[in-house]
């Protein structure tokens, strides 16, 4: 999605269907609000059902199968990486403002993306509540995430003492190359 003179608001959770050179790109001149989970499978394609190889019980397994292939364990993975030769990031980035993933005062961050290539996350202001799950597929690759202002990781608060409570928000990388947190 790209909005040149203005911002992008994601407003729910979503599944991408693997795809070798599948892409993910929001631009905006403004900010980028990301409110659900963002998952770009990496799950074997053919493991999901198709024309030639229908499941009656489609619905019920699919879920599972696309939003955490790891729990199916290897065969559910090709054995060269789906997106091993994919060399264009996923690309989130707020222009003049801020990149924000789903959190909430009392749960915290939620889940903003899994990622099975590297990202480049970059808002002019504030990276917020960008909590990442994503996989380097290769020595040279860098995952960026950077910020005019600041990484940050909301408070949370006890919503009947108003203690604080801890944030388990992260980026977290997978894989050979770096992660680069500029701010």
């Amino acid at each position: 999605a790209r909005a040149f003179a203005e911002s992008i608001v994601s407003a729910g959770a979503f599944t991408m269907a693997p795809a070798a050179g599948g892409a993910l790109e929001y631009l905006a001149a403004g900010s980028v609000d990301v409110r659900g989970l963002i998952n770009m499978s990496d799950v074997l394609p053919g493991r999901l059902p198709n024309p030639v190889s229908p499941d009656a019980g489609f619905n019920s397994r699919v879920g599972p199968i696309l939003v955490n292939g790891s729990d199916q364990g290897a065969a559910s993975h090709s054995r060269v990486l789906l997106h091993g030769a994919d060399a264009e990031p996923v690309r989130l980035i707020a222009l003049a403002g801020d990149v924000t993933g789903p959190a909430n005062a009392q749960d915290g961050a939620s889940t903003l993306g899994i990622f099975p290539k590297p990202a480049l996350i970059v808002a002019g202001r504030d990276v917020r509540n960008v909590w990442l799950l994503n996989q380097n597929l290769r020595d040279d690759d860098v995952t960026i995430v950077r910020a005019g202002r600041d990484v940050v990781f909301d408070p949370l608060r006890d919503a009947r003492t108003g203690e604080q409570k801890d944030n388990d928000g992260r980026i977290q990388i997978g894989g050979p190359g770096r992660l680069e947190v500029i701010a």
